[in-house]
């Protein structure tokens, strides 16, 4: 960040915090400071108007692999290493352990079936989704 940057985005911290302060006063002095704190929590979107929700995948659980899955998750990640040098990104910004984990558990043979994958949005699918398939079924 550029100097000017860094000064702005701390005056901007600044005065942020002096207006909680303020705000938090004149709440206090009315005696709505709880009622003003709920209102103020923040929740997350409900995509309400969105024409293609945003679809939450549901965590994995942290399960212990079995010695096949372990080989197939050292192979994926040596697939990973390659994809990230090739395209100079550091190797989890291609796929999160995780993920190469719940690969192997799944072994998915679409790329429909990626999806349902960890950490395999569509744009991850769209990029290398073939590959990753060939590599799983080589791993």
């Amino acid at each position: 960040m550029t100097r000017a940057q860094l000064l702005y985005a701390a005056a901007d911290a600044r005065v942020t915090l002096r207006v909680y302060a303020e705000l938090r006063k004149i709440f206090d002095q009315r005696g709505v400071l709880e009622q003003a704190m709920r209102a103020a929590e923040l929740k997350p979107p409900r995509n309400v108007g969105s024409s293609s929700p945003r679809r939450r995948k549901p965590p994995v659980p942290a399960i212990d692999l079995t010695l096949e899955e372990k080989r197939i998750v050292t192979r994926l990640k040596g697939w990973r290493l390659g994809r990230a040098n090739s395209q100079r990104l550091p190797a989890y910004m291609v796929c999160s352990d995780r993920t190469l984990e719940h690969l192997a558990r799944e072994l998915p043979e679409t790329l429909e079936a990626l999806a349902a994958i960890y950490g395999l949005g569509q744009s991850k699918i769209e990029s290398f989704g073939q590959e990753l398939l060939e590599a799983l079924r080589e791993a």
